[in-house]
């Protein structure tokens, strides 16, 4: 069932609360992404409940070579302060795929702008 294996997420510290308290208007989540891959959405949750999505289809994609794209997003776009995220108590970053299909993804990382 596809259905079943559409949806992941990552944490970066085993598990434990990331803090994103005093940089989110400052800061982009970076990652790259494979050109041909199927579109999803990326969101981010507090380990509180609250969860906000984007839709990647959204954001410019930079060529970094032929298969492979880079996408900026700001996490201004998350609406984490409007939403009243605990910025102490992130949970994850979660993929879900919006189709059938395949997405590499590499370097995700947060990043001053």
């Amino acid at each position: 069932n596809c259905k079943q294996w559409n949806t992941w997420g990552i944490n970066w510290n085993n598990w434990y609360a990331f803090n994103l308290r005093g940089i989110v208007e400052k800061t982009t989540l970076e990652m790259q992404i494979s050109a041909n891959s199927s579109p999803f959405e990326l969101s981010i949750e507090d380990f509180n409940g609250p969860s906000s999505k984007v839709q990647l289809m959204d954001y410019t994609k930079v060529y970094v070579n032929d298969t492979v794209v880079s996408i900026s997003i700001p996490l201004t776009d998350f609406k984490i302060l409007e939403k009243e995220f605990v910025l102490d108590r992130m949970k994850q970053l979660q993929f879900k795929g919006l189709g059938a299909g395949s997405a590499k993804i590499h370097n995700i990382k947060f990043s001053e702008k």
